[in-house]
Order: C-alpha cells, then sequence, then structure tokens
C-alpha cells in the first residue's frame, strides 16, 4: 500500500495582491506527493483579490485536477516560469478555471477573512484554522516549484531534531544588484549556527520559504504585529532565543518576486532605523547575548552613535570603541574578559572578513556582527 501522504497547511495572507496571486495559488495547488490545504486570508483587499480567491474556493470542485505524470511536474513548471516571472501589476488575472487545472488530488483552498489588521493578524488567523502537524507558508505574489513543500517535509523527517526547514530563494521580476546580493548572502547560510550567528546582519532565510511543526508555532504565539518593526525579523529573533532549530535545504524551492509596490520596498516599518531597534531590542533581552554582559561596540560615526543610543535605550551597559579594521586595536579593550560581549558594527561582506582574519582573539562563537 502507498504510504499516507503528509497533510500540510500553508498560509497565505492576501493584501491587494492581483494579478501575482493567480500565479501563486496555482504554485501552491499544484504541489505533489503532499496533502495540502491553503489558508488564504483577505486582509481587506481593495482589488479584487477576496472575489477572486471565492471563485476559486467555489469552483475547484467543478474543474478536474491535474493527474499528468507528477514525475515531469517540475520540468514542465521550470518551461513555464519565465513566463510566471513577468507578469506586470495591471495585467488581467488568470482565469479560474486555468489556475484550477493544475491543481493535483488532495490539494484544497480554503478562504478566511479578517479585518484590515496587518500581516501577522492575517498569519495568525490561518494559523489557528490549520488542521495539520506541518505549516507551510507563501506571500501572495511569490512562486514555487511543485516539489517544494514534499523536499521540505523530507528534509524534516531526516532529522527529527529540527523544528524548521526552510530553502535557499531565487529572484523573479525586477530586481536590483542590491536583492541579487542579498539573495547570495542569505543562500550561503545554510545551517542553524550560520543563521542563529548571522541574525543581527539581516534576516538570515525568508520565513515565508519555511515549513514549520505546528506544535512549535503555537508555543511561540505565532507571529507578533508590532506597530515598530516587521513580522519576519521579529519571528526569527524569538524563534533562536527559545533555541528552535532550523535548517535550510540548498537549492532554491522558493521564488521572491521583486516589483514596485512590494511591502520591503514600501512599509517604513522596513526602514533601517526599525530594523535596527528590533535587532538591539533582542540583543539586550533576558536570553539575548547581551544578557548579564558588558557590551564592547566596535564601528565608526554615525552608525556607532545611533546603536549607542539604541542600546541605552535598551538599559544594556556598554562601551562605545571607534575603530574601523586595519586601524590598531586599543590593548585595554582585548583583554577580553567573559562578563564582555563584543559587537563590530560592520555590515559589508569585506570588513567582517577582514575583521574575522585579523582582529586578535575574534571568537566566532563568542563575537557578533550587528549592522
Amino acid at each position: 500500500a502507498m504510504a499516507k501522504r503528509v497533510r500540510v497547511a500553508v498560509l497565505l495572507p492576501v493584501y491587494n495582491a492581483m494579478p501575482y496571486l493567480c500565479e501563486c495559488v496555482e504554485d501552491v495547488l499544484a504541489q505533489v506527493g503532499v496533502d495540502v490545504c491553503l489558508l488564504a486570508v483577505d486582509d481587506a483587499s481593495q482589488d479584487g483579490s477576496k472575489a477572486y480567491l471565492e471563485r476559486l474556493r467555489d469552483a475547484q470542485d467543478h474543474v478536474h485536477v491535474d493527474v499528468s505524470d507528477e514525475s515531469k511536474a517540475v520540468e514542465k513548471w521550470e518551461k513555464e516560469v519565465e513566463k510566471k516571472a513577468n507578469m506586470k501589476h495591471g495585467d488581467e488575472p488568470k482565469e479560474v478555471e486555468r489556475v484550477l487545472e493544475r491543481r493535483r488530488i488532495g490539494n484544497r483552498i480554503v478562504v478566511l477573512a479578517s479585518e484590515k489588521k496587518g500581516h501577522g493578524h492575517a498569519l495568525n488567523a490561518a494559523l489557528v484554522a490549520a488542521e495539520a502537524d506541518y505549516v507551510g507558508h507563501m506571500e501572495a505574489d511569490d512562486l514555487c516549484p511543485p516539489d517544494r513543500f514534499l523536499k521540505l517535509v523530507q528534509a524534516m523527517q531526516n532529522d527529527p531534531s529540527i523544528d524548521a526547514a526552510c530553502s535557499q530563494i531565487g529572484l523573479v521580476g525586477h530586481i536590483t544588484d542590491g536583492m541579487t546580493k542579498y539573495a547570495e548572502w542569505q543562500n550561503g547560510l545554510l545551517t542553524h549556527q550560520q543563521m542563529m550567528k548571522a541574525r543581527f546582519l539581516e534576516i538570515p532565510a525568508l520565513h515565508q520559504s519555511g515549513l514549520y511543526k505546528k506544535h512549535v508555532l503555537e508555543e511561540m504565539r505565532g507571529y507578533q504585529e508590532r506597530p515598530d518593526w516587521p513580522v519576519d525579523i521579529d519571528f526569527w529573533n524569538r524563534w533562536f532565543v527559545r533555541g528552535y532549530k532550523v535548517t535550510k535545504v540548498p537549492e532554491p524551492l522558493y521564488f521572491w518576486r521583486q516589483h514596485k509596490s512590494q511591502s520591503t520596498r514600501t512599509n517604513r516599518k522596513n526602514s533601517l532605523p526599525s530594523l535596527q531597534k528590533c535587532k538591539v531590542h533582542y540583543f539586550c533581552q533576558p536570553e539575548g547575548p547581551a544578557h548579564g554582559k558588558c557590551v564592547q561596540l566596535w564601528g565608526r560615526g554615525e552608525t556607532l552613535k545611533h546603536i549607542g543610543m539604541l542600546m541605552k535605550d535598551a538599559g544594556a551597559e556598554f562601551v562605545s570603541v571607534d575603530w574601523k579594521p586595519g586601524w590598531p586595536v586599543p590593548k585595554a579593550a582585548i583583554m577580553h574578559q567573559g562578563s564582555v560581549v563584543r559587537v563590530f558594527l560592520f555590515g559589508s561582506d569585506k570588513p567582517r572578513d577582514r575583521i574575522r582574519k585579523e582582529f586578535p582573539g575574534f571568537d566566532t562563537e563568542k563575537d557578533w556582527f550587528l549592522s
């Protein structure tokens, strides 16, 4: 007999996501080898997203599922991904029947409503409705190949000690050099330890690329809607503070769409000061690296001053050392008693590599980078 297929609940927060939503839903309903329940939460969209989701829901039992060879599904998707990626804002949405023709047996869409409260609330509304042990996540303008969740499930089953599996990412749409560099950096962080250490530089994995044990998300009380910084950076900081383990599948199973109106570019919660405030807050939390220690901040100019002010607000004991790689290191500062934690305020690769190689007694476990 065939092994029972694993059930995966996929959280999909939706806010004014047309026309990209069509391709996103198609990709999730086309997943092979697992049974997917797509939990779409419309967060008071004004662009027809909700009506479109409802039409998909109502028509799903009237359109034949895709019974073509599952082993050829990825190849087929790869041939079409460029067309999916080249969609533009204002394009005609794909007909509901076209989307549902790709649905595999066992996959369904459920539509939930949410009063406009924000991203975190939409994710939590979907999480409450999830009835599977594994919970995935998708953003409404993104794409994924049909074996994405099968591969994430396999990664988790191969190592019972992990609580989540993310994947490397690809970029589609209006791609900038900065984002390409960011994706390359993120894709280089594969182990739990690498991601945990990198979390005060940038977000070490896209949380929407992941698959999580549901009970862990419930223990974390789901997602936090904060007025001052975004859901994803908050999520990862709470994750690592609690000691949950994550791994990253070393292939891109999630394709992040870049476009003018994406929240990464438009939401003030994603501004540099908001992200820095979040990083310092969690760095200084009772379970954070600074707890019970004196912090040495190594850096220059405005960054040194600004992070110092945030450390002060967070109630941390700290000293600032005006310094950059290549400068002599003050002797007094090298005496690294157990109660000191060093933080280097350099975000670019070159100075970080230099510090790792040249700084006297640099310790990858105890020393941190924050940008």
